[in-house]
């Protein structure tokens, strides 16, 4: 199980924790992740509230959003090769569970406004696996294929 820290020890080295982005500033971004492959586009929300621009590493397979200069969410797209704290996608919700243990939350994709291909979600957000929360989102056949992080 993932345990609170600025870093995660495993078996094989360390992990860094993508938590630290959360609340940074943008050049925060820019200074651990460079420009390479990085668009970035504004996504505009229901009101003025819910508005980000976007820092897309197509490369990696991530989005930052970043709300008033500061990091609010990260997410960890299909293709994104490495591991999110020993997590990965393509990983069965029996291999996700044996790494982080039993969510605090269990939902439906579409209750928190996403849609195909993702059917469930797997919610941690006790600040006893994490100090943010953490989402798993799975398709239709249990399989892991998003990882989002935010406060």
């Amino acid at each position: 199980m993932a345990q609170k820290s600025d870093e995660i020890v495993v078996p094989h080295g360390i992990i860094f924790n993508w938590g630290e982005y959360l609340g940074k500033r943008v050049n925060y971004i820019l200074k651990h992740m460079g420009y390479g492959t990085m668009t970035v586009y504004p996504k505009r929300g229901q009101n003025a509230n819910d508005d980000y621009v976007v820092f897309d590493y197509t490369d990696r397979d991530i989005l930052f959003f970043v709300r008033n200069g500061l990091i609010v969410e990260i997410r960890f797209l299909t293709k994104h090769a490495e591991k999110v704290f020993n997590l990965g996608m393509g990983m069965t919700r029996e291999q996700i569970e044996a790494i982080a243990g039993r969510p605090n939350k269990v939902m439906k994709a579409a209750e928190i406004g996403f849609q195909a291909p993702f059917e469930h979600v797997w919610a941690y957000n006790d600040m006893e696996h994490f100090d943010f929360t953490l989402e798993v989102l799975f398709d239709d056949r249990w399989i892991s294929n998003q990882i989002n992080i935010y406060p």
